[in-house]
């Protein structure tokens, strides 16, 4: 995660961390940057797994938002436990780990956390590629996943894999909704969960996740939400698109996101982020698409990185300004991973700047794909 955490000066927070196996991450350490990112400090120590009874307490994908008002950092990670580290475990329950504290606090650290919470949610619940947004009013808007329970889905249930803990919840089918966050008086946040994106079962095999939102001029919200093909994959994958109107409480059914010219380009199961330009205040949208007529297969492929600015009304991708930012060379092949990265836009140039890791790069025989390098994008809008 990275994030300025100043209002005017051009102070950098940066964290780091290693990927020890599928989704599973450990040995955060933290950076400060008080010039723009030319120079780092030495890494300070974060968060790392905890040793327990039967397993280890592990931390997993970090978000931060910045609120420059108020001088506070909301920090969001999942907190959830595991018996092994080799791979996520889809039949634990994650929680939510919620810090909200001053730069300062947060840097001399550790903060205890203001909320762990699971939201009343058996399964779990927890934030995935997530980019929280502020809205005009001043709400906090952070995109959350929770797996998806039969009840909801019994009429188009097909043998998909369940919990083996809880046998009404699938492992890896997918809800999305929004943890709305409102500041009160006291100066900190009460949250409220949303509901979740309404969705045709048959369209995608593991429901709905990994959304990215923003706010339009007429004042609903747009989220994008990753789809997956997994479980037929004769069946077209895309992006999904589903609208709210009073603040991210309740949606319309995702439907596939289109191109301006009305065409839909398929896209692999693959998180992305929606973003407006401190340059002009476009809309953009940054995502892994496949190629004109090339079929999506489940999580594949993930290169090239794309970027494209996005037309708000109607509302797609435009597809002349549609855009590489990453793609693969021969030597490293069509597995490489263009897929896992955060961003930020730089206060004195207005880029874009991507931090992607090219997992897969030096090969993908057993647990070779972690054998990736972390770089650095710059993109010129």
């Amino acid at each position: 995660m990275i994030s300025y955490i100043h209002p005017i000066q051009p102070t950098l927070l940066r964290r780091l961390g290693r990927e020890i196996g599928s989704d599973v991450h450990d040995d955060f350490a933290d950076s400060l940057s008080t010039d723009n990112g030319a120079t780092w400090n030495t890494p300070r120590p974060a968060l790392s797994r905890v040793e327990e009874q039967g397993g280890y307490t592990i931390f997993v994908e970090n978000s931060l938002y910045y609120c420059g008002q108020r001088n506070l950092l909301v920090h969001l990670v999942d907190q959830i436990f595991q018996d092994q580290l080799e791979e996520a475990d889809l039949n634990q329950s994650a929680l939510l780990r919620i810090t909200v504290a001053s730069p300062e606090e947060f840097l001399a650290g550790p903060v205890k956390p203001s909320l762990v919470s699971n939201f009343g949610l058996k399964q779990g619940i927890c934030v995935s590629f997530a980019h929280p947004l502020e809205t005009v009013s001043g709400k906090l808007l952070i995109p959350v996943q929770w797996q998806a329970n039969i009840a909801e889905h019994e009429a188009d249930w097909n043998g998909f894999t369940m919990r083996d803990d809880m046998s009404d919840v699938f492992a890896d089918v997918w809800e999305s909704a929004l943890l709305i966050g409102t500041w009160n008086e006291q100066g900190s946040l009460d949250w409220m969960l949303g509901n979740p994106v309404p969705y045709d079962f048959g369209g995608s095999s593991r429901g709905m996740c990994e959304g990215t939102v923003t706010e339009l001029a007429d004042g609903r919200l747009a989220m994008i939400l990753r789809g997956s093909n997994a479980a037929w994959l004769d069946k077209p994958s895309y992006k999904w698109l589903s609208f709210s109107q009073d603040g991210g409480l309740n949606w319309s059914k995702a439907q596939p996101l289109a191109c301006d010219d009305g065409t839909l380009l398929q896209s692999s199961a693959t998180g992305s982020a929606l973003f407006r330009s401190l340059k002009d205040g476009q809309l953009y949208w940054l995502g892994n698409l496949c190629e004109e007529g090339q079929q999506a297969q489940g999580n594949w492929p993930r290169s090239p990185l794309h970027i494209a600015r996005v037309c708000e009304e109607p509302f797609s991708l435009v597809r002349e300004s549609i855009t590489a930012v990453a793609t693969h060379t021969s030597e490293e092949g069509e597995f490489v991973q263009h897929s896992n990265f955060r961003f930020y836009q730089d206060r004195e140039t207005g880029e874009v700047v991507v931090y992607l890791t090219r997992f897969g790069e030096r090969g993908m025989e057993g647990t070779q794909w972690m054998d990736a390098d972390l770089y650095e994008y710059r993109v010129e809008l």
